[in-house]
């Protein structure tokens, strides 16, 4: 009995400071936690159990008559009920002013990505960096942090951030997407060759497997890939002297220019200084005994197979030409493997 009759008063000595709204009966040690004695009002949690009446450890708030609490709110618990007050903001003004804040720490954090990639980029390739960073002038300024309590210049300002951030982002994917190709390329800089499958194409869905492709001498390595366009193309191609890896002197077909009107332009994935490697073309093959007579003829059953094309000047460049033109013969797609020095 007596301890209930002490809980209940020191409850309400609580109560009666709450109400004054005053630090009148504050101990000296919340004047040394706070560094003022103005403090509006003190929580402290009781919680009622079975086994009777017992104070719960104090917890101190600073309280204010126009702010709800900052941080953690403070609970009773009576019970198993809970009488909380959370942290809500107390204004549109707020709510926007909060999220601004969320997307100038999200700037901040991306601008330090930002930053490691570009570093990464001057290590691969200086001009790269600086061809890169020309361009995220482009990009909006971010804006600048409103001073009022105007709700709608609070909104306005985090649209704004936002989408500054967004462009970021999107400018942050290309810089790794670049910096991933040249990392790529540089771990094969100094390989003679590569061994890859190519395809599969649209004719049967043939995929041409361990297919040797000898690279082209490059400080920067080089980028080889796959593509099948229809015809035409649209491509203007020469003949040139390169060097493969090794040192030695080679003859490689280059796409000098790409023409309007073909496939090759609408397409945007060879651009010009690209090398020619390979192609499809069109060639009849007998079927084997055990095969059936689907599509057996005098001639035999027209397929396409992947011609790399000899670095030697005695095959001839016009029969390169041909070689293209024959895809017409079954679908009018050429299939194409195209080497990409990076300087």
């Amino acid at each position: 009995a007596v301890s209930v009759a002490v809980t209940f008063f020191a409850c309400s000595v609580v109560a009666i400071i709450w109400v004054a709204g005053t630090s009148a009966f504050l101990p000296a040690t919340f004047e040394a936690a706070f560094g003022r004695r103005d403090l509006s009002a003190v929580a402290v949690g009781c919680s009622l159990s079975d086994a009777g009446t017992r104070l719960a450890p104090w917890s101190v708030q600073p309280w204010s008559r126009s702010r709800k609490p900052q941080g953690l709110a403070v609970a009773a618990n009576i019970g198993d009920a809970e009488i909380a007050d959370p942290t809500i903001p107390d204004s549109e003004s707020e709510v926007w002013r909060e999220a601004y804040d969320l997307e100038v720490e999200r700037s901040e954090l991306l601008a330090e990505q930002m930053q490691d990639e570009l570093g990464r980029m001057g290590e691969l390739n200086e001009k790269l960096k600086d061809d890169f960073e020309a361009c995220l002038v482009e990009l909006d300024p971010k804006p600048n942090r409103p001073q009022s309590e105007a709700p709608n210049e609070w909104a306005e300002a985090f649209a704004a951030i936002r989408r500054c951030n967004q462009q970021t982002e999107l400018r942050l994917a290309e810089a790794r997407s670049k910096v991933s190709e040249r990392e790529e390329a540089k771990s094969t800089a100094k390989a003679t060759d590569v061994t890859m499958d190519f395809g599969p194409i649209n004719h049967l869905g043939i995929t041409f497997k361990n297919i040797n492709i000898r690279k082209i001498a490059s400080e920067g390595g080089s980028k080889i890939f796959f593509l099948e366009l229809p015809l035409p193309l649209g491509m203007k191609l020469e003949e040139e002297v390169v060097k493969w890896q090794n040192g030695a002197a080679a003859r490689a077909i280059k796409i000098a220019e790409v023409l309007d009107g073909g496939s090759t332009l609408k397409d945007g994935r060879i651009r010009p200084g690209d090398f020619l490697r390979a192609i499809t073309v069109p060639q009849r093959r007998m079927p084997k005994e055990d095969e059936d007579d689907e599509g057996r003829g005098e001639a035999g059953r027209l397929e396409k197979v992947l011609l790399v094309i000899p670095a030697e000047s005695s095959f001839p460049f016009e029969r390169v030409l041909e070689d293209i033109a024959k895809n017409s013969q079954i679908d009018k797609q050429v299939g194409m493997v195209i080497e990409r020095v990076l300087d």
